[in-house]
């Protein structure tokens, strides 16, 4: 089957699964890739049921000293983030892929600095693209992995992207975001992650 008819088929079913559990090891290595800096408030906002959350849970407890804030919201525990009207620095998980154009319209005016999500391949449109570039974020990295055996036999492959808010320099020094970023060429950095051998320490 192609994997257009794949993907189509996981987004339109009746009841969408949406819970594929990140390996803690695998979270652990994209959020290293993510450019996270002291003082950031990180956000979780589909971390999954309390106790089996492996994106919050790795979140660095410290950047040079300094302790990060974090936070995390889960619609099976009663923490639907779309009800949340509170702004973060960074949202990094793993995001229910049913509804991933609300999740991308969400991030887009949530976070200040950037978001990061595992995706699949094909859900990268070019209207998601240039919806979140008129915000100001463009695609930055993209990490791209072999599915987990835990996912099973998905049929399509994923990968971890990266948006970061554009910055325009001012004079003095100063800084403002850029409003709107209609078809931003950008050559975002491509890494392929190799999970075999990776210490979980």
């Amino acid at each position: 089957m192609e994997l257009g008819k794949i993907a189509a088929g996981v987004r339109n079913r009746k009841t969408p699964n949406d819970y594929f559990p990140t390996p803690y090891k695998l979270a652990k290595k994209l959020i290293s890739h993510v450019p996270i800096k002291k003082g950031d408030i990180i956000c979780d906002a589909f971390a999954g049921p309390a106790g089996n959350q492996p994106f919050f849970e790795q979140y660095p407890q410290s950047r040079k000293g300094f302790l990060q804030q974090h936070l995390w919201h889960e619609l099976t525990e009663g923490k639907n983030a779309y009800h949340c009207t509170d702004q973060q620095d960074w949202i990094i998980t793993n995001p229910p892929f049913s509804d991933l154009t609300k999740v991308l319209e969400y991030s887009s005016w949530s976070c200040r600095k950037g978001f990061a999500y595992i995706m699949p391949n094909l859900s990268l449109t070019h209207k998601r693209i240039k919806m979140v570039q008129e915000h100001g974020f463009i695609i930055t990295k993209i990490i791209s992995f072999e599915n987990p055996k835990e996912w099973g036999n998905l049929g399509f492959p994923h990968m971890f992207v990266i948006f970061e808010k554009q910055f325009l320099k001012l004079s003095q020094g100063k800084y403002r975001k850029l409003k709107k970023l209609f078809f931003t060429i950008s050559e975002p950095k491509h890494f392929q992650l190799k999970l075999e051998g990776f210490d979980e320490s």
